[in-house]
């Protein structure tokens, strides 16, 4: 019963394995849709965040599109209004 259990346990890993090698091989396209606004919440900063991470990664084709108040994330030199941080 031991040896089964670890056999499967063997294979199991070694089924992960082959996954990760094939998403790592693959070319993965992204979109990602921001539409909250730069302040007083972090959403669209860790989605910039994580769209900058991934478009590091090769194979890897990341688009991002800001809509509505994440339009004016894009502005550059802005000034943090007071009460936000």
């Amino acid at each position: 019963m031991v040896g089964g259990g670890f056999n499967r346990g063997n294979r199991a890993r070694a089924a992960v394995e082959r996954t990760v090698a094939l998403y790592v091989a693959s070319k993965m396209k992204v979109l990602f849709i921001l539409n909250d606004p730069p302040y007083g919440t972090e959403r669209v900063y860790n989605g910039l965040r994580l769209a900058g991470s991934l478009a590091r990664l090769e194979n890897h084709e990341v688009k991002v599109f800001l809509m509505g108040d994440a339009a004016s994330c894009a502005k550059a030199g802005q000034k943090v209004p007071s009460g936000y941080y």
